[in-house]
């Protein structure tokens, strides 16, 4: 392997859906939720965060195969679970259960994360900003639950940023999308030999099946697709507003019956400006009214998670233009 013209530390990225998702977030969650006194959470908050998360099943877009299910199933869960609860749940279901030093903690890590997996990941001036954010995370942790915290995984996370400089988004070299293929691969067997031959063959057929499938119908493959159905249906437009889609006027039309945020705010416990990040505080919807929406007038799909009297929106990162 000293033969090859490959540089073992720059070429070879760090895979965030290990070091970061089963990693580091893991960890931090079992820290609340299981581990050691005086670090671990009171019973009823647990069992308060996990109310939370169950109340965002219908908030939480198609986008998302796994919806969030309560924090006390956390030995269960899967990579994208903790993705999920890292970049968008997490937000709202720790916010005033965890020590306020830990919550901003949490939302420093939040932060790094969101940025490095978005399309400013290898922008100098956010990398940099991820990268001190990763290192206050580091360091305070240490502070707040003691120097045991800082295994192998978390020293990774002074060095992720690195990668997202080289190749942008994290996205762009992790593991989910060949972990997420596992179950289908699994399901191409169904005797005890020649495994290979069997997923080729599979293979070979799904692929025959779909060249031969014509798939049409409005807004189908686009951001508008299923835009009326709850979790679908939170948009923030080029204009700089958010709305929330009631229902189409008419079939095949691109006019929609909608509702507007008339209070947008940024949300205070950041470490930077939210609103930099396209996060929002948002509440007091408007009358009903009509407005016609296409593809290129949205800029994203909002998670919309409820607090109280308002929620807080949260880009859905991949619908990002």
């Amino acid at each position: 392997m000293t033969k090859l013209n490959l540089g073992f530390i720059t070429q070879i990225p760090l895979d965030y859906l290990h070091l970061v998702c089963l990693g580091v977030t893991r960890k931090l969650f079992r820290q609340w939720i299981k581990g050691k006194l005086p670090y671990r959470l009171k019973s009823r908050d647990s069992i308060l965060i996990g109310d939370r998360l169950n109340s965002f099943r219908s908030h939480f877009s198609s986008d998302f195969p796994r919806k969030p299910r309560s924090i006390l199933h956390i030995d269960h869960y899967k990579g994208t679970e903790f993705r999920a609860l890292l970049l968008y749940s997490g937000v709202v279901a720790l916010r005033g259960v965890i020590s306020a030093p830990q919550y901003k903690n949490f939302l420093c890590f939040h932060t790094a994360m969101y940025i490095l997996l978005s399309k400013n990941a290898n922008n100098r001036e956010w990398n940099n900003l991820a990268k001190n954010l990763l290192q206050l995370f580091v360091e305070n942790s240490i502070n707040l639950y003691g120097k045991e915290f800082a295994v192998y995984n978390v020293h990774g996370l002074l060095h992720i940023h690195e990668d997202a400089l080289l190749h942008g988004s994290l996205d762009n070299a992790s593991t989910f999308p060949f972990e997420n293929y596992m179950q289908k691969l699994k399901s191409f067997i169904h005797s005890h030999n020649f495994h290979l031959e069997q997923v080729a063959k599979r293979i070979l057929e799904s692929e025959e099946i779909l060249n031969d499938a014509v798939f049409k119908s409005f807004s189908k493959g686009t951001i508008l697709h299923n835009a009326c159905k709850k979790g679908n249906n939170c948009f923030m437009l080029n204009a700089g507003i958010i709305v929330v889609i009631r229902k189409c006027v008419e079939i095949r039309s691109s006019f929609f019956l909608v509702q507007k945020f008339n209070y947008i705010s940024r949300v205070k416990e950041y470490p930077v400006d939210s609103r930099k990040l396209g996060i929002f505080k948002v509440m007091n919807l408007s009358n009903e009214y009509v407005l016609e929406i296409i593809p290129e007038n949205v800029n994203c799909r909002l998670i919309k998670l409820p607090f109280k009297r308002y929620f807080i929106c949260i880009p859905v990162l991949h619908t990002i233009k």
